[in-house]
């Protein structure tokens, strides 16, 4: 069947109502418990679908803007993200987009997709892998900016250590533009990623600003794992302690500290100069 002709005869049959069943489950996964509960989390907007079809990411259903699932311009997103009958597109009144989205203003698709595995375990090393390590982030967006540099940066994994922001809020994937499914990424305590380093063969480069070498003084083109802390707390002395490197960004103003993610991609980004030159 014709996509578009699809589109248009599912806009027969819109969403109009708060209390359907589908609405009432993607506002109540704003909340992280309700995602921890369901197993699920949002995707909001186009560039994220798209992200998430490119990755062939599973979906639950796809409420969609109606004026959308009548649009022929969005009928090969939507049939790609029906995946063969898989998934539900659901028509829904612009009320009702309103309600769903979490990002201010109106977006015109939100998906509820199954949480996947943050194991550590899953992460596959390269011969010359390029890692970042996130400790304790507090802010959604950085970690989603930071999986954005990862992505642009070529890195091999992302890994969120002891763990506060969390992976799937809206947040994340929204600051991420999609590449949170680009990116491999895991989650694990301090020991548990230490330990996969050393398995793995890959230097611990811990950032502070008490370091006495510079950032650019580090040879990336080995097998790395650049180590960032939070803005407030930064990182403790047991990282230092185990890191084979530890080293500082240079800062002339009157700020003691960088964002975080600022930081990981002038980190990412000398990593990715280094590599591509041969010169240290």
């Amino acid at each position: 069947m014709d996509p578009f002709v699809h589109s248009r005869r599912l806009a027969l049959r819109h969403v109009t109502s708060r209390q359907n069943p589908r609405v009432k489950l993607a506002i109540q996964l704003r909340f992280k418990r309700k995602r921890d509960v369901h197993g699920l989390f949002l995707i909001e907007g186009e560039r994220e679908l798209e992200r998430a079809a490119e990755a062939e990411l599973p979906l639950e259903f796809v409420l969609v803007d109606k004026t959308i699932a009548e649009d022929r311009v969005h009928s090969e997103l939507l049939t790609r993200m029906e995946s063969g009958g898989k998934t539900e597109i659901v028509p829904a009144d612009e009320n009702i987009m309103d309600l769903v989205c979490y990002r201010g203003g109106h977006s015109r698709m939100v998906a509820v997709a199954p949480k996947f595995s943050l194991d550590l375990n899953r992460i596959s090393t390269k011969e010359n892998s390029l890692v970042l390590i996130a400790v304790a982030l507090e802010k959604p967006g950085n970690l989603g900016t930071i999986l954005r540099s990862a992505d642009a940066a070529g890195a091999d994994a992302v890994i969120v250590c002891d763990q506060v922001t969390d992976v799937f809020n809206p947040n994340v994937v929204r600051s991420s533009l999609g590449t949170l499914f680009s990116v491999p990424v895991a989650q694990a305590t301090k020991d548990s990623t230490v330990e996969w380093c050393r398995l793995q063969g890959v230097n611990l480069i811990a950032t502070t600003p008490q370091a006495s070498s510079s950032y650019t003084s580090v040879d990336y083109t080995m097998p790395s794992a650049l180590v960032l802390g939070s803005e407030s707390e930064g990182l403790d002395d047991d990282w230092f302690e185990k890191a084979d490197e530890v080293v500082y960004l240079p800062q002339l103003g009157q700020a003691d500290s960088l964002n975080t993610a600022m930081a990981a991609t002038v980190m990412l980004f000398e990593a990715r100069r280094q590599r591509d030159t041969g010169i240290q």
